[in-house]
């Protein structure tokens, strides 16, 4: 038996096994049925035991399983590997983001050059310098002086104007998921530890992919840092979510429905059952009385 498993299923049918047995032969076999579900691992005290437990012994397994595979450590497990799962898919996501990212800020070269403290050149390959790239925080990246390149970890890497916005605009909402945090007293672990990878990306695919212009980019910021969009403040957290939810912002901010997510709706709908109720027993209290001014006068 399992652990916290004290029950078993007997099957009626078993009968039939008992009834071609003497007293004696049916005894041993109930007796070493039970010894085996108690777990003391008998040996069959002679060869019709042994036969005629083999059907009951292999019909115990089957359910023994069964009760597994509903226990709450094989519930856990199976959502363990179903979060291994999604991770493994997202990885793979990332991996192939991580290609677009390649061919987009460089789709010939297989090598650059890159300056290491300042005066040293070197040859890094494509691979190792996104490697890099992807896996630094954002606070550990900034635009150089000429605003060619963007430095990190005493490299440089040469950009284009429309990567620069991409990366300002990932570090703009960068601050401001932290700012919106704090105002709440919420931890900012997460987005202090943003990468490149994780934060730049998403933005470019919004331009790039999405079709989304940086005016609406700008409305987005504007409403996520005003009283208006205060709902989805603890909602938007990151740019992937941004990414996702961008449409429904712009809707809700355009449309004017800022306060739908308020509780003066359910207010109001208390207040008028409230007054139905109250209607009801001021009804019947009047027919009440009406009745008794009858019977009294007849």
């Amino acid at each position: 038996m399992a652990e916290n498993k004290n029950k078993v299923i007997v099957y009626a049918d078993w009968i039939d096994k008992f009834e071609e047995l003497e007293d004696d032969e049916a005894g041993r076999l109930i007796k070493h049925f039970f010894r085996y579900i108690n777990d003391q691992n008998p040996e069959a005290p002679d060869r019709t035991t042994k036969l005629m437990f083999i059907d009951i012994k292999n019909t115990l397994k089957r359910d023994l399983d069964k009760w597994e595979e509903k226990s709450p450590e094989r519930i856990e497990k199976a959502r363990i590997a179903g979060l291994a799962s999604a991770e493994a898919r997202k990885l793979k996501k990332e991996l192939n983001l991580t290609n677009e990212l390649k061919s987009q800020l460089n789709p010939t070269k297989s090598t650059v050059s890159v300056s290491v403290n300042v005066s040293d050149s070197v040859n890094v390959s494509e691979k190792e310098l996104l490697d890099k790239l992807n896996s630094c925080l954002l606070s550990e990246i900034k635009i150089s002086n000429d605003s060619n390149f963007l430095e990190f970890k005493d490299l440089s890497y040469s950009i284009t104007e429309k990567e620069k916005t991409n990366f300002k605009t990932a570090v703009w909402f960068q601050k401001l998921f932290i700012k919106n945090l704090k105002e709440k007293e919420a931890p900012t672990i997460y987005q202090e530890k943003a990468t490149y990878k994780n934060y730049v990306t998403p933005i470019r695919l919004m331009f790039d992919n999405d079709k989304v212009t940086q005016d609406q980019v700008k409305q987005a910021y504007e409403y996520l840092n005003s009283l208006e969009g205060e709902f989805w403040k603890k909602n938007i957290l990151s740019t992937s979510t941004l990414r996702e939810k961008i449409s429904q912002i712009l809707i809700q901010k355009n449309t004017g429905n800022g306060k739908q997510f308020t509780s003066t709706p359910k207010k109001s709908a208390r207040f008028s059952i409230a007054r139905a109720e109250q209607t009801l027993r001021t009804d019947a209290e009047r027919k009440q009385r009406e009745m008794e001014s009858r019977n009294s006068g007849g």
